[in-house]
């Protein structure tokens, strides 16, 4: 079995782990929710939208069976969009949380030459930090 990425820390795991049940405790009951909704939703409005459908259909007014199934679709849009908008909040309280722990930057991830305490930073600002400590050090002329 291939490892998987989870989709809010974007650690590896095996499909064996129960990640999302351990690490991610709120997002796993926020999905068992949403699951569960997801089927009473989609179990109690398709009957509903088949007898209108056939209604309109039997009295020939195809404005209520397009209005019908219109209807149908956005609520549904509507309601899955919620899974991705949880997903990207969860992921930046994740970030959020991760990033927050102070840190001792080492000589090698600064690049300057010293140690300095402050806030984690991701890998694409690292980066920056070093192309700017390493401009500033090249720009320093020698005294004398």
């Amino acid at each position: 079995m291939r490892p998987r990425r989870c989709r809010i820390c974007g650690q590896s795991y095996s499909p064996d782990e129960d990640h999302g049940k351990t690490v991610h405790r709120h997002y796993w009951q926020w999905l068992k929710k949403f699951r569960r909704d997801l089927l009473i939703l989609g179990a109690g409005t398709i009957p509903i939208l088949i007898i209108v459908d056939y209604f309109a259909i039997v009295n020939g007014n195809y404005i209520l069976l397009l209005l019908a199934n219109a209807s149908y679709i956005v609520g549904w849009q509507i309601f899955l969009v919620r899974l991705p908008l949880k997903q990207r909040q969860m992921k930046r309280e994740w970030n959020r949380e991760a990033w927050d722990e102070p840190v001792v930057y080492t000589d090698s991830q600064l690049g300057c030459g010293q140690i300095q305490q402050g806030k984690r930073v991701g890998p694409t600002k690292l980066i920056k930090l070093h192309r700017r400590a390493m401009k500033l050090t090249a720009s320093l002329k020698p005294i004398g």
